[in-house]
C-alpha cells in the first residue's frame, strides 16, 4: 500500500511539475549575454524575443538526489532562477541568466 501511494505521489508531482524545464522562454532584452556551452565559449548576444528552451545539465546522481526538492519548487513557480542552460531553435546551447528570460505564454507557437 505504501509503495502504491509513493508511486502515485511521484506520478502526480511529475505531471504537475512540467512548468519550467522544456518549456519555451523568450529573451527579454536586446543584446542579452549568452555564453556557448561548447566551442569557443565566448560571450555572444541574443536579440529580444528570441525563443529559447530550458534544459537540464546534470548527472543522474544529481537528478536523483535533488528530485524531491526540485519537484516541490516546480509545483509553485514558473520563473527560472540563477544561470540556466538554454537551447535555441537551431539546437545551439549556452548559458543565460534568469533575469534575461521571460516565460512564453503561447507554447504552441514555438
Amino acid at each position: 500500500m505504501r509503495k502504491s501511494l509513493i508511486i502515485l505521489l511521484l506520478l502526480f508531482c511529475g505531471c504537475s511539475a512540467g512548468t519550467k524545464l522544456g518549456h519555451w522562454y523568450l529573451v527579454a532584452y536586446d543584446n542579452s549575454p549568452y555564453v556557448a556551452e561548447e566551442g569557443d565559449k565566448s560571450l555572444k548576444k541574443l536579440q529580444q524575443n528570441t525563443p529559447v528552451r530550458l534544459i537540464k545539465n546534470e548527472t543522474v546522481a544529481e537528478t536523483l538526489f535533488l528530485l524531491p526538492w526540485r519537484v516541490l519548487k516546480l509545483m509553485v513557480t514558473i520563473e527560472p532562477r540563477g544561470n540556466w542552460l538554454v537551447e535555441d531553435q537551431a539546437g545551439n546551447r549556452g548559458y543565460m541568466w534568469d533575469s534575461d528570460l521571460k516565460y512564453a505564454e503561447d507554447q504552441k507557437k514555438y
